[in-house]
């Protein structure tokens, strides 16, 4: 599809959401600094992923919670807490009280197969937990099957599925969740 037409022209997006249940029982790994990102974490952060990404992420309230090990950053994921927008499709999610989305998580590729995902996860989710929020939502691509197997192994379960497209200037999304009760 990609070359029939340019992305700025057509761009779908087809997304099943998966929820994480928060952990209660921190982890610990040798050597690896779990944190939220602070103004002094700026510099690591914008050297992986730019300045004008971060600088945006950040200017919606949204937070970084980093993995470092001897003063370099190894890895980072997204929170959103009141809603999520994504830019390329238009696509908008509307968060209760009590629910985060995750987004943009990152581990520097020599680092990848050791569990710190998992542990940035959950990390980031005994904090949150501290803070009232009891769900961890993420938008996985409904063609990735590496990622989807990863987070069933964090016990994330399919909750909905998010649909979006951006055709030329125009933006269209549809973002369904399942009912809680037909969930159980």
């Amino acid at each position: 599809m990609r070359r029939l037409f340019p992305c700025w022209l057509l761009q779908p997006c087809w997304r099943r959401v998966y929820e994480m249940p928060v952990p209660k029982s921190p982890t610990d790994r040798e050597g690896v600094e779990f944190r939220w990102a602070t103004a002094a974490d700026l510099p690591l952060i914008e050297a992986q992923l730019g300045e004008r990404l971060t600088s945006t992420r950040l200017s919606y309230g949204h937070r970084a919670a980093i993995l470092v090990k001897d003063s370099k950053l190894i890895g980072i994921a997204w929170f959103a807490t009141r809603g999520y927008y994504d830019t390329d499709t238009g696509t908008r999610v509307t968060l209760s009280f009590d629910e985060a989305w995750v987004y943009g998580a990152w581990i520097q590729r020599r680092h990848r197969g050791r569990g710190l995902y998992r542990h940035l996860l959950q990390q980031a989710g005994i904090e949150l937990r501290r803070r009232g929020m009891r769900h961890l939502l993420f938008a996985i691509d409904a063609t990735d099957i590496r990622s989807q197997r990863v987070h069933r192994r964090l016990d994330a379960e399919r909750v909905g599925h998010l649909f979006g497209v951006r055709l030329a200037f125009y933006r269209a999304y549809r973002f369904h969740r399942e009912p809680l009760l037909r969930r159980a």
